[in-house]
C-alpha cells in the first residue's frame, strides 16, 4: 500500500522531530504527533498488512510491558465511561484513546537516524522556549511565561523535561562530537531558563532525575566535566534561593516558608499550593467508591458534596485533584488505579531491562531517555493531574512508543529500516 510505505519512510522521523521541535513553536502544541497517531488509526482500519503488524505487536512478548498497560489504560477508561454514562452524559475517553492510537507508532518502520531527529527537535524547541520565556514577561507583560501551552505549569514542566533529556543525551551519547554535546548543554540551559520563567515549583521535581545522571558509571572526560558543572550549578542555585528573598519570591518559595510556622501551625493547604484539601477529597471519594469511582466527570460534584457535608474544607473546587494517582482512584476506583500503576511501572521496567541488556553505552541511550520520561511523569504527577490533559497524554504516549522502538534497533549505525512486520523477537501469539 503506497500510503503505508510513505508513512514507513517518514512518520517516525517527523514524530521524533515534532514532539519537541514544534511543541514550543506552534499551536496546537501536539498537532503533528496527533496527526501521525490518527493516521496510524486510519491505516489500522484500511490496511490488512498494517493490522497484521499491529496484531503481531500486541502478541509480541518483548513489548508486552508497554502494549498491555496502554491497552489496559484505554479499555478501563472506556468501561468506566460506559458504566457511568448510564446515569449521566457519556464522555468519550479522548485522552486515553491516544494511548491506543500511539501503539500504531510502533508499527511504522524505524530508521537508524530517527534518534538524531529527536536531538534536532530538542534544540529547535530550546530556542523557541527561550524566546517565549522572554516575550511573555517583557513584551506581553505576563507574570508567568506559558508560551504556546497557554499554561505556565505545562510550560515549566515540559521545559524541565526537555532540559533533563538534553543533559542526559550530552552525558551519555559519547558518539557525538564535543561541539554537539556542548550545544545540547546550552539547549538544556535555555530550557532551564524557560522553566524558571514559568515560576512552576513542580518542575523542580525534575532535579531528582538529573541527579541520577551523576551516578552513571564509565563516564568519559566530557561526562565527568558535565557532572561537575551540574553539581556546581545546583549548589549555586541552592545558595541563591536560600540567601536571596527576591529569588525566593520569584520562584514562589516564599509562599512555602510562610506556610510553615512549626509543625503544629503548618498551613498544609498553602504549603501544597492549595492542593491538600483536594487530595483529601479525592481520597474520601475513593474510600466511598472503591471499585469504579465516580466517573470521568464526577470529581467536581463529589468534591462539592463533601464540602456540603462538612467532610472537607470549603475551598475553590477544581475538576481534578492535581494528582494522577488520586485522580485515577477517585474517578475510576481500583480499575483505573491499577491501570495507572501499570501505565507507569510497565514502561519503566521495560526500559530498565533494555538498559541492562545493551553492552555499549551508545545503544542504551533510548532506554535511559525512556526511564527519564517515566520517572519525570511519576514525580510531576504527584502535584498535577497530567493524564487529564491531552498535551501530557500525547507527549507521554508517543515518547514511550518512539523510544521503545529505538531500543530495538539492532545496531544504531545500520542504515536499513527496522522492519516492523519482523519484530526483533519472534511473535508469540499467546494473547
Amino acid at each position: 500500500m503506497i500510503i503505508s510505505r510513505f508513512f514507513d519512510r517518514y512518520a517516525l522521523r517527523v514524530l521524533a522531530f515534532s514532539v519537541f521541535g514544534l511543541l514550543f513553536v506552534m499551536r496546537p502544541t501536539t498537532l503533528f504527533p496527533t496527526l501521525i497517531i490518527l493516521s496510524g488509526g486510519f491505516l489500522l482500519c484500511l490496511s490488512a498488512q498494517f493490522r497484521s503488524r499491529f496484531y503481531k505487536l500486541i502478541c509480541n512478548q518483548e513489548y508486552r510491558l508497554i502494549t498491555w498497560p496502554f491497552l489496559w489504560w484505554f479499555f478501563s477508561a472506556l468501561i468506566l465511561a460506559l458504566v457511568h454514562g448510564f446515569n449521566s452524559t457519556f464522555h468519550l475517553p479522548e485522552n486515553e484513546i491516544r494511548f491506543f492510537l500511539a501503539l500504531t507508532v510502533m508499527c511504522f518502520a524505524c530508521k537508524s537516524d530517527t534518534l538524531n531527529y529527536l536531538y534536532r527537535g530538542l534544540l529547535v524547541g530550546a530556542v523557541a522556549a527561550l524566546m517565549w520565556s522572554q516575550f511573555d514577561p517583557l513584551i506581553y507583560e505576563i507574570g508567568r511565561a506559558h508560551g504556546t501551552t497557554n499554561n505556565p505549569i505545562h510550560f515549566g514542566v515540559i521545559s524541565a523535561l526537555a532540559a533533563a533529556l538534553c543533559i542526559t543525551i550530552a552525558m551519555v551519547d559519547t558518539d557525538l562530537s564535543p561541539k554537539y554535546r556542548s550545544i545540547l548543554i546550552v539547549g538544556a540551559i535555555f530550557f532551564v531558563i524557560s522553566s524558571i520563567s514559568s515560576r512552576t515549583r513542580t518542575s523542580f521535581f525534575v532535579l531528582f532525575c538529573i541527579l541520577l545522571l551523576l551516578f552513571i558509571s564509565d563516564k568519559d572526560l566530557y561526562s565527568r566535566l558535565a557532572s561537575y558543572l551540574i553539581m556546581i550549578s545546583l549548589v549555586v542555585l541552592l545558595v541563591a534561593v536560600v540567601k536571596s528573598p527576591k529569588i525566593q519570591e520569584h520562584l514562589r518559595f516564599s509562599e512555602l516558608s510562610e506556610a510553615v510556622e512549626g509543625f503544629q501551625k503548618t498551613d498544609f493547604e498553602k504549603l501544597s499550593g492549595d492542593r491538600a484539601n483536594m487530595w483529601h477529597a479525592a481520597f474520601l471519594i475513593f474510600k466511598h467508591h472503591p471499585l469504579i469511582g465516580v466517573g470521568p466527570s464526577g470529581f467536581e460534584d463529589g468534591f462539592r458534596g463533601l464540602i456540603k457535608n462538612g467532610d472537607v474544607k470549603s475551598t475553590y473546587v477544581h475538576n481534578q485533584p492535581h494528582n494522577d494517582l488520586l485522580f485515577s482512584a477517585a474517578t475510576g476506583g481500583l480499575l483505573k488505579l491499577t491501570a495507572y500503576i501499570a501505565l507507569m511501572l510497565g514502561p519503566l521496567i521495560f526500559f530498565c531491562k533494555k538498559q541492562k541488556q545493551k553492552s555499549e553505552k551508545k545503544t542504551q541511550i533510548p532506554a535511559i531517555l525512556g526511564m527519564q520520561v517515566v520517572l519525570i511523569f511519576i514525580l510531576t504527577g504527584l502535584t498535577n493531574s497530567n493524564f487529564d490533559l491531552q498535551i501530557y497524554s500525547t507527549l507521554y504516549s508517543v515518547l514511550i512508543c518512539l523510544l521503545a522502538m529505538l531500543t530495538s534497533l539492532r545496531n544504531c549505525n545500520d542504515t536499513d529500516a527496522f522492519e516492523p512486520s519482523k519484530l526483533s523477537t519472534p511473535a508469540a501469539p499467546s494473547c
